[in-house]
C-alpha cells in the first residue's frame, strides 16, 4: 500500500485537505468541548470551572494538531503523544468522570473527527480522505487505549478497591472490551 506522502503530487489537493483541516483546529476543538459538555453531565460538571474548561479545550487542540500533522506525514503518534493522552485520561478519572462518560466521550470524539475530515474535504479529495481514514483507524485505537489506560490508573488513585472490582465484574458480565 502506498503512503500518503507518495500521493503528494504537484497540484494534489492533499496539501489543501490538511491545510483546510488544520485551519479549523481551534473551532473544532471548541465545538468538541461544547459537544462533550452538552451530552455528558460529568463533563459539564468538570467544565463548570474556567480553568478546567480551558484545559479541556487545550487538550482538544493538542489532539487535533497532532492528528492533522501526523496523518499528513503518515506517521504514528509518538510515545510522548500517547503519554499526554494517558495523562488526560488520568485527570478525567481523578475529576470524577464516570466509566460510562469516559466511554461515551471516546465515541463523541471519534464521530467529531470523522466529521472534521468530511468538512475539510472536497469531492476531489476521495483518495486522500481514504488514506487519512486508513491512518485514523490504528492511530485512533492507540489513542483511545492510551486515554483509557490513564483513566484506569486514575481510577486506582481515587476509587476504593471494592468499587473497582464491582466495575470489573460488570464489564466482564457485559463482555465489555474495557474489561481487559
Amino acid at each position: 500500500m502506498s503512503t500518503i506522502r507518495e500521493h503528494l503530487r504537484p497540484g494534489s489537493d492533499m496539501v489543501d485537505l490538511f491545510a483546510r483541516w488544520r485551519g479549523r483546529i481551534d473551532a473544532n476543538s471548541r465545538r468538541a468541548v461544547v459537544a462533550y459538555t452538552d451530552e455528558l453531565t460529568d463533563f459539564r460538571r468538570v467544565a463548570n470551572n474556567d480553568r478546567n474548561r480551558t484545559a479541556m479545550v487545550d487538550f482538544a487542540v493538542f489532539l487535533r494538531e497532532r492528528t492533522v500533522a501526523l496523518a499528513a506525514e503518515d506517521t504514528p503518534f509518538t510515545v510522548a503523544d500517547l503519554d499526554t493522552m494517558a495523562e488526560a485520561g488520568r485527570e478525567r478519572a481523578v475529576a470524577g468522570i464516570s466509566p460510562a462518560a469516559q466511554r461515551h466521550v471516546l465515541l463523541i470524539h471519534t464521530t467529531l473527527t470523522l466529521r472534521e475530515v468530511d468538512e475539510a474535504a472536497t469531492p476531489r479529495d476521495v483518495d486522500d480522505v481514504m488514506h487519512t481514514m486508513s491512518w485514523l483507524a490504528p492511530q485512533g485505537t492507540a489513542a483511545q487505549a492510551a486515554y483509557t489506560r490513564g483513566y484506569l490508573l486514575g481510577q486506582e488513585s481515587c476509587r476504593p478497591v471494592v468499587d473497582r472490582v464491582r466495575m470489573l465484574v460488570n464489564l466482564l458480565l457485559t463482555d465489555d472490551s474495557m474489561a481487559s
